[in-house]
């Protein structure tokens, strides 16, 4: 697995690991805390984002918006 830069490369990463638990690659366990932590990241983004909002910002992140 590579380290996603931008939310296709995420969504891509949890498309294999479903995969992977699906072919016994992984264990169920493992794939639970890779989608733990893609959830932790997209908190961390609408945390951002609010807070950007908040302070009258137009929010923009490039890793949302498929940049890297």
């Amino acid at each position: 697995m590579t380290t996603p830069t931008n939310m296709q490369e995420l969504r891509a990463v949890l498309c294999e690991t479903i995969a992977a638990v699906r072919a016994k690659e992984i264990t169920p366990d493992a794939a639970e805390a890779v989608s733990n932590a893609s959830g932790k990241i997209v908190a961390s983004f609408r945390v951002e984002l609010e807070y950007r909002r908040m302070r009258g910002e137009v929010p923009t992140l490039g890793f949302m918006e498929g940049g890297k």
